[in-house]
């Protein structure tokens, strides 16, 4: 039998009313089954379902606690069942597994360092998992620095050239990370597989370990064993470069070993790119850019070392080629306009920008021209832009209409497709000239809107468009007359009501008051 925490005042860690709880767990003999094996305590505890509960402790010292309830689960909090057991240590002596116990000693002393690290690793995994085993969203960074504390054993290993531990090590939280059950949302397994390629990169060092860490890289490689991490260790031989010889080993390796398509670290082409020009030969990598040009990142690293070079004449050439195969224009013509900007090519920018417009229907490009102009020259530019914009692209007309005041055009176009979204973002274009027809515009569009909505959010997004109405000249009776029409579509509607109120003006108000209030028919 042994005595646990006789001393300990542990009650400071709870809060009251779990501390409660337990205390009536302990009393009401709720602990099915409990032992020890040296300083760690197990108990079973009859809750809501069987919760296993585990505290390592001493007679005067608490060192940390885990129970499988989903309270405390997370690690992040003491729970009734822990200060169940705690209360039943404070009174009673635990049984020891004496047999169990002896092998465990016996286990312990022939055990390696390595395995010890093992079971610390499972360990601290166990009490940031779950029941089912699941790291979550919240624990993840516990988990990477559970990872943290790996790899510093690692580097102690390389330090004390132990290199086959490290290599063992580095071998096991591979596997280790790859099995994790973890959400790993917020990059953690990222995060933990590259600290782990960065101590690998050190145990290149040793030239019997750079031969043993390659064969065993193309094997996880050729098998795809760590699946999605498979380019892991191929990884630590990019970080372990450091020198043009170094470089020249890994480029070699990039060209011999095969990957599957999906990589988290390496990209051969492109890590052999930079290799090449970081430690090798700046023309030979850019030779490779112009060979392997259609690979996806290729052309930006190139751009990169021309303008190193300051050959901003042929960036700008690649960049123009790249506008006409580019699928998204826009972000084409954007790389080089901002070349442009970066090396003060305002003329060249002013030139390209009517086609951008054109091209893109960019009414921020537009007003980035408008701008390089003076008034009197502007006009012309304008005009020869319009006329080249297809008729189809509306939205940029009409930008460009309410921009430049010209009314009766915008509202020509209004007129073709006088949705109550345009209507609202126009309005105060128009307004001065066509607050009539603009009422009479959104009308029909409410009416037919208030027949379908049914949730306040969609109350809301209707009563807005109500709102910009009541901006309108001569708005209150129309708008009440309207309110009058559509009374069916919210009469049993009370947040829809609600939600009609907080946008009338103060007459509107009080007349749609009465009208809700009196609850008879309406007639039409």
């Amino acid at each position: 039998m042994k005595k646990f925490l006789r001393k300990y005042d542990f009650e400071d860690y709870f809060d009251s009313l779990i501390l409660s709880r337990g205390k009536s767990y302990y009393k009401e003999n709720r602990i099915l089954d409990i032992w020890c094996q040296q300083d760690l305590v197990t108990a079973y505890i009859d809750g809501s379902e069987i919760y296993k509960v585990e505290i390592r402790a001493n007679d005067k010292e608490l060192n940390n606690c885990y129970c499988s309830c989903p309270y405390s689960e997370d690690g992040e909090y003491m729970c009734k069942h822990i200060a169940a057991v705690l209360y039943y240590l404070e009174k009673n002596d635990i049984p020891e597994l004496e047999i169990s116990n002896k092998k465990q000693v016996k286990k312990e002393k022939n055990k390696s360092e390595l395995s010890k690290i093992y079971d610390e690793m499972n360990y601290e995994l166990r009490k940031i998992s779950d029941r089912n085993g699941f790291v979550n969203y919240y624990n993840g960074r516990y988990f990477v620095d559970l990872i943290s504390n790996v790899s510093g054993y690692i580097d102690d290993f390389i330090d004390n050239e132990e290199y086959n531990n490290a290599f063992e090590l580095i071998k096991y939280t591979y596997r280790f990370i790859k099995d994790t059950f973890m959400d790993g949302s917020n990059g953690e397994f990222q995060d933990s597989l590259y600290l782990i390629n960065e101590n690998a990169s050190k145990l290149l060092y040793n030239d019997e370990y750079f031969d043993i860490f390659l064969d065993y890289t193309e094997d996880i490689t050729s098998n795809n064993t760590l699946d999605d991490f498979s380019d892991s260790p191929l990884h630590a031989f990019i970080l372990y470069v450091h020198d043009k010889e170094s470089a020249k080993k890994v480029v070699k390796i990039l060209d011999e070993i095969e990957l599957s398509t999906y990589r988290i670290f390496v990209s051969q082409t492109l890590d052999k790119i930079s290799l090449t020009y970081d430690f090798i030969d700046k023309d030979d990598a850019i030779k490779m850019c112009y060979e392997s040009i259609e690979h996806y990142g290729v052309k930006e690293l190139l751009i990169k070392y021309l303008k190193n070079d300051n050959k901003i004449d042929e960036v700008i050439r690649l960049l123009k080629n790249d506008i006409k195969n580019h699928v998204r224009k826009d972000m084409a013509y954007d790389k080089l306009l901002d070349i442009y900007d970066e090396y003060d090519k305002l003329e060249e920018k002013k030139k390209i920008l009517p086609e951008v417009i054109i091209e893109t229907n960019s009414f921020a490009r537009y007003k980035e021209l408008k701008d390089m102009y003076s008034d009197s020259e502007w006009n012309s530019v304008k005009e020869k832009i319009i006329s080249k914009i297809k008729p189809n692209n509306r939205d940029i007309l009409e930008d460009i209409y309410m921009e430049e005041n010209e009314t009766n055009k915008l509202f020509e176009l209004l007129k073709e497709n006088p949705s109550m979204y345009r209507l609202a973002k126009y309005q105060d274009s128009v307004k001065d000239k066509y607050s009539k027809e603009l009422l009479n515009f959104y009308k029909p569009q409410i009416l037919e809107e208030s027949k379908r909505v049914s949730a306040r959010k969609w109350y809301q997004e209707l009563c807005h468009y109500i709102r910009k109405m009541k901006e309108l000249d001569n708005s209150d009776d129309f708008i009440f007359d309207m309110l009058k029409e559509m009374y069916p579509n919210y009469r049993s509607k009370r947040a829809f009501k609600e939600e009609i109120m907080n946008v009338l003006s103060p007459k509107n108000k009080q007349r749609f008051y009465e009208l809700i209030e009196n609850r008879k028919p309406v007639k039409y």
